[in-house]
């Protein structure tokens, strides 16, 4: 059921020292008291003042279902789900003799029950929830797909929006099996790149936070939220001297660029060869301040690698050359 972590209004529990909670909080305690609480709680204000009245009186479970049929929610739809479940009923028997591993059994349950009401409601549903899924970037088995579209459909809940939404929501995750495409797939690119402008990698420095920022973005949030999260973990963890150049806006890439360039050129290999957390650059800035461009290129000659560049060789020839030459041995 409902496991967002959004904010919104503080509810008091109503006892002596009126702990205040956000909704989605006496939802999950909630649930624990009345068991599943079905995702429209949520999304309806009637039912959602509901089950907060619920929260802070502490009602029993009958008294809270007792309520829940007085509600004007509850009026307006008990015959939709009741005449739903009735033609569900139908169906269910047209097709109890196909086993549900059957290869054919889309096309069996088409022939046997393709002009039923549920039957037509339930497939173009189906085709809808698909191209919302896809539109999400959310992961999804054939399996899944029949099943989430079922859960709805047989709530009645297929035209509701903000029900859908909010039921997709929880449906998007990262995990090594589960990439998420379209514009999740975009948001996490942006993030993996600044991620490395930071000398970070996303997928193992924030592998726990990634489908909650996943679905917050869903919700809503801005990918700068989270940009500001790994900007201010950076800051906090590079001491104050970088801290306060990364806190004004800038990432570990623009500030040891002039560094690197020079690095490269002076042991001549190649810009790529040469991360963020190598430790010959990051000796370039230390917690007191930074190396000038004429002594950063004396440590890198001090570098062992340099030895192997042509310019050390040329250097060295330069040297012995003149050595000769004062001892009369050049002509």
């Amino acid at each position: 059921m409902a496991r967002l972590g959004e904010g919104g209004p503080l509810v008091d529990d109503g006892g002596p020292g009126k702990v205040s909670r956000t909704f989605e909080e006496i939802l999950r305690l909630m649930e624990q008291e009345y068991g599943d609480i079905d995702d429209i709680f949520a999304t309806n204000p009637e039912l959602q003042k509901l089950l907060e009245e619920a929260f802070r009186q502490k009602w029993t479970a009958q008294r809270f279902y007792n309520s829940v049929t007085t509600t004007n929610w509850f009026k307006q739809n008990a015959e939709k789900i009741q005449q739903r479940g009735y033609y569900k009923r139908i169906y269910d028997d047209l097709v109890k003799d196909i086993a549900k591993d059957d290869p054919k059994r889309k096309d069996k349950i088409r022939a046997a029950a393709g002009n039923t009401e549920y039957f037509r409601g339930l497939d173009s549903f189906e085709a809808d929830l698909e191209q919302r899924l896809t539109e999400k970037g959310i992961s999804y088995t054939p399996e899944q797909l029949s099943m989430w579209a079922e859960e709805i459909y047989n709530s009645a809940n297929e035209k509701d929006n903000n029900f859908i939404d909010r039921f997709l929501n929880r449906k998007i995750a990262f995990t090594t099996t589960a990439r998420p495409m379209g514009e999740a797939a975009d948001n996490l690119a942006i993030l993996r790149e600044y991620a490395n402008d930071m000398g970070l990698n996303l997928e193992r420095d924030y592998a726990s936070s990634l489908t909650d920022w996943l679905q917050r973005l869903d919700r809503g949030e801005s990918v700068q939220t989270f940009k500001d999260i790994i900007r201010d973990q950076v800051a906090m963890t590079s001491g104050k001297y970088i801290g306060d150049f990364v806190s004004r806006g800038l990432t570990l890439k623009e500030i040891y660029q002039p560094y690197k360039t020079l690095m490269a050129s002076t042991l001549e290999i190649s810009p790529e060869e040469i991360g963020l957390n190598d430790e010959m650059l990051r000796s370039a800035i230390g917690p007191d301040g930074q190396l000038n461009l004429y002594d950063w290129k004396k440590r890198l000659r001090a570098d062992k690698r340099w030895e192997f560049t042509e310019a050390a060789r040329e250097d060295v020839y330069a040297n012995v050359y003149k050595i000769l030459q004062d001892f009369g041995f050049t002509g």
